[in-house]
This record gives structure tokens, C-alpha cells and sequence, in this order.
């Protein structure tokens, strides 16, 4: 198991492929698509959703899932970068062909 050091929210950057508005609606119509994280090419499924608490409430957000668990989540203002609001890496999940 690779443990990466701690950074700041929304540490970095990255280039994504779409930007977030097209990575939810190609979530939203393809819910159940299996992606495959860079590195270990491990398989997981993105849920595009609205947040129902906390400070995102009401705002869009895409759930990072790995076996029936949620792994990470990005909002709008994560999108582009290598950890999100919460300092959890998100870059793995480029491997999808949305991010």
C-alpha cells in the first residue's frame, strides 16, 4: 500500500480532459460505467449528485466510489486540482475518460 503524504485542499493542479459541468452529465447518463484509477488500474464508479449537508449543500458534486464505498468527492471547486476540499487525493482518478 502506497501512503502518500497529507497536502492542502485543493493542493496543485491537474488537466482534466472535460470540465466539471461535462464530467457530471456524462456520470448522470452513464451510471453505472466502470473506470479504472492511473497507477493500479483499480475499478470504480462515479455518482454525480447534489450535496444534502455541510458547506457544499445543494451544490453538484461527483462521488469516487471503490467497491460499494465512497473513496473521495469532487465539487466544482476541487475540479482541476490534486486533493479536494477534504485533502483527499483525487488525481488517481484521471484514469477515467471524464477527469
Amino acid at each position: 500500500m502506497i501512503v502518500k503524504l497529507t497536502k492542502p485542499a485543493h493542493y496543485g493542479k491537474i488537466n482534466n480532459r472535460l470540465t466539471f459541468s461535462q464530467a457530471f452529465e456524462e456520470v448522470s447518463q452513464n451510471p453505472n460505467r466502470v473506470y479504472k484509477t492511473t497507477g493500479n488500474q483499480t475499478a470504480f464508479l462515479a455518482a454525480a449528485k447534489v450535496a444534502g449537508k455541510g458547506r457544499h449543500k445543494g451544490e453538484r458534486v461527483i462521488m469516487l466510489l471503490t467497491a460499494g464505498k465512497e473513496k473521495a468527492r469532487s465539487y466544482p471547486c476541487c475540479w482541476g486540482h490534486i486533493t479536494n476540499c477534504n485533502r483527499t487525493y483525487i488525481d488517481c482518478y484521471k484514469g477515467g475518460r471524464w477527469f
